[in-house]
C-alpha cells in the first residue's frame, strides 16, 4: 500500500511538472528596449544603450553609449574609437564586423568637435599635484598672453616644479615664477628677490602657443569629476610623456576653458573655474634684480648646453 501510494506521489509530481513548465522563450518579431550594461573586466565599467530589433527584415542594431567595453567594439576601436559611442548593426547579410567597423568611423568622423584652443589672454588659477618621492601639492596662477608673446607660471612653493627647485640652492620652500618675456625664460623667487636666466627662446623656452593641442588625438566626452560631475572633451597630447587634457564642452574652441593637464606619470594640474580672460597691469616686468649674466642651474642649465 505504501509502495502504490510513492509511485502514484512520483507520477502526480511528473505529471505536474510538465503541466506547468512554460514554453521556451520567444522573442517578438519586432520591438525596441533600451539598457544598462554592467560587468567586470580588469575593473568595473557601465554603459546605456539600446536595442532595436526587426526579424521580418533580419536587421538589428545594437547601440553603446561608450564602446570600449564591448568586446567587437573595442578591439575594432583603436586611434581613439573606444571612448566614443558604437552600434554594431546586422544589415543586409553583411558581416556585423565590417558594419561596426562603417558604423563607428562614420560616428566619430561626424561627431569629433575641433581642437582645443587658447584664447590669446587669459588669467586662470591652479591646483598641482603629483609624485616625485612624495605626494605634494601646491597651489598657483597662469597667466598667459600670447599677443606680447609673455606668460607667467606663479607657484605658491618652489620645491616640487623641476625648473624653479633646481635652479637655485635654498629655494624648497619659497614661491617661484616662471616669467617668459622677449625671448627669454626667467626663473624669479620674489619673496627672497632672487632670479636667475633660464634659458632664451632659441633653445625651446618661449611661451606655450595658443594652438599647442592642435595635433591632439581625441578620447571623447568624460564625465569630468572634479568639478561636479559635469560633461568634458578629453584629448591626449604625445611627447616624453603621455598628457591629457580636459575641458570644457563647446562647438567653439575659443568658449571651452581648461579643466586639467594630467602629465602622467608625474604631474598633475587641475585648472579652477571661471577663467579671467585679461591679465594684471605689470605682471610680466622683468624685476630690476634680474641679470642675464646670473644663469640658472639645473634643468635649466641642461636646456642651454
Amino acid at each position: 500500500m505504501q509502495y502504490r501510494n510513492l509511485v502514484g506521489i512520483i507520477f502526480i509530481a511528473a505529471f505536474s511538472e510538465v503541466a506547468s513548465n512554460p514554453s521556451t522563450p520567444l522573442w517578438p518579431a519586432t520591438f525596441t528596449q533600451t539598457f544598462s550594461e554592467t560587468a567586470k573586466v580588469i575593473f568595473s565599467y557601465h554603459v546605456n544603450g539600446t536595442f532595436y530589433y526587426d526579424a521580418t527584415v533580419n536587421k538589428s542594431l545594437m547601440y553603446r553609449d561608450d564602446g570600449q567595453h564591448d568586446r567587437l567594439c573595442g578591439y575594432a576601436g583603436w586611434n581613439g574609437w573606444k571612448n566614443t559611442p558604437c552600434s554594431q548593426l546586422v544589415s543586409g547579410g553583411i558581416s556585423q564586423f565590417f558594419v561596426l567597423l562603417v558604423v563607428v568611423a562614420a560616428h566619430e568622423a561626424s561627431s569629433k568637435p575641433a581642437a582645443p584652443l587658447w584664447p590669446e589672454t587669459f588669467t586662470q588659477t591652479f591646483t598641482e599635484y603629483g609624485q616625485v618621492n612624495k605626494t605634494f601639492y601646491m597651489n598657483g596662477t597662469f597667466y598667459y598672453d600670447a599677443t606680447v608673446s609673455k606668460s607667467v607660471m606663479y607657484r605658491d612653493v618652489a620645491q616640487h616644479d623641476m625648473f624653479c627647485d633646481s635652479a637655485a640652492a635654498g629655494m624648497d620652500e619659497t614661491p617661484c615664477s616662471q616669467l617668459v618675456s622677449d625671448g627669454i625664460r626667467w626663473i624669479i623667487y620674489p619673496k627672497k628677490e632672487s632670479c636667475c636666466m633660464c634659458c632664451t627662446e632659441s633653445e625651446g623656452c618661449d611661451i606655450i602657443k595658443p594652438s599647442w593641442l592642435s595635433d591632439a588625438n581625441y578620447l571623447g566626452i568624460v564625465s569630468y569629476s572634479y568639478s561636479d560631475g559635469q560633461q568634458a572633451y578629453k584629448w591626449e597630447k604625445s611627447g616624453s610623456e603621455s598628457n591629457y587634457y580636459y575641458e570644457t564642452i563647446s562647438e567653439e574652441p575659443l568658449n571651452r576653458v581648461m579643466l586639467e593637464i594630467d602629465m602622467v606619470p608625474t604631474d598633475l594640474q587641475r585648472f579652477h573655474l571661471p577663467r579671467n580672460n585679461s591679465v594684471p597691469d605689470g605682471i610680466f616686468e622683468v624685476p630690476s634684480y634680474c641679470n642675464l649674466d646670473n644663469e640658472c642651474g639645473g634643468v635649466c642649465k641642461e636646456l642651454r648646453l
